[in-house]
C-alpha cells in the first residue's frame, strides 16, 4: 500500500499525489467534491462561499478558489493536464440512502464543464466581477 504524499496546496485545498515516487507533472486531476461544490456555487453566484477553519472567523474562499483554478490554467498551457470531476458529481448527486437527485448532479456537471476548460485570462476575467460569471461570459 502506497501512502498520499501533499504535492503542494493553495489556501484550504490540497494537492495529492498517489506515490511518493512521482516525480513529473501528472497528467489528471480529480476534484474533490468539496471543491466542486465551490466550483458550483461560484458559478452560480451562491453567496455561501463562506470557509470555516478551526479557530479562526469564517472567510470567503473565493480567492483561493481563484488561486486554484489559475495553478490549473497555467498547468494545462504546458502540457495536456485533465481535471477531471465525475467522482464528485456523483457523489453530489446520490444520497447515503440511494436515492438520486439528477438536477443537483446536472449543475454540478454543468458548472465543472465549463470552468475546467477557463484559460488563466478567463479565470481572471471570471474572478473580477462580482456577478455570477455564468452571466457575465454568456453562458447558457
Amino acid at each position: 500500500m502506497t501512502t498520499a504524499q501533499t504535492r503542494g496546496d493553495i489556501a484550504p485545498y490540497l494537492i495529492v499525489m498517489p506515490h511518493q515516487e512521482a516525480v513529473s507533472e501528472p497528467s489528471a486531476y480529480v476534484l474533490d467534491t468539496n471543491v466542486l461544490i465551490d466550483v458550483e456555487r461560484f458559478y452560480f453566484g451562491h453567496r455561501s462561499m463562506q470557509l470555516a477553519v478551526a479557530g479562526s472567523a469564517p472567510r470567503s474562499c473565493r480567492e483561493d478558489l481563484r488561486r486554484l483554478l489559475t495553478a490549473f490554467a497555467v498547468r494545462r498551457v504546458g502540457g495536456s493536464v485533465d481535471l477531471r470531476y465525475g467522482f464528485a458529481a456523483c457523489e453530489i448527486g446520490v444520497h447515503r440512502d440511494g436515492s438520486v437527485d439528477a438536477a443537483a448532479y446536472r449543475t454540478a456537471v454543468h458548472a465543472a464543464q465549463r470552468v475546467v476548460a477557463w484559460t488563466e485570462a478567463q479565470v481572471d476575467r471570471a474572478f473580477s466581477n462580482r456577478h455570477a460569471c455564468r452571466r457575465q461570459l454568456g453562458a447558457r
